[in-house]
């Protein structure tokens, strides 16, 4: 490997994943906050979905509110983990 390449394996799969679910958690965070009313997490998950990002790989990304909406309840449910991307099936 020329250290260009991305790494492949279990290993760099876990990483990778863990990289992505903490990108999630840093962009929903505030907007994740179960103090906040549905009302008042509207607006903050229509302003993420307005915006580009710069996504875990470097590259500008723009997320649907329903993703984020997604990753907030996953966040509710199973904290860490559920920002995880899943396991695609193989087969």
């Amino acid at each position: 490997m020329t250290g260009t390449e991305p790494q492949r394996g279990p290993l760099a799969r876990k990483e990778r994943a863990e990289q992505t679910a903490l990108f999630r958690y840093q962009l929903i965070r505030e907007a994740a906050d179960q103090t906040l009313t549905c009302r008042q997490r509207g607006p903050l998950v229509r302003a993420l979905a307005a915006t580009e990002h710069t996504g875990p790989d470097g590259r500008p990304v723009r997320y649907s509110r329903e993703s984020l909406d997604r990753w907030i309840r996953a966040w509710h449910r199973d904290g860490f983990d559920g920002l995880k991307p899943r396991q695609r099936a193989t087969g």
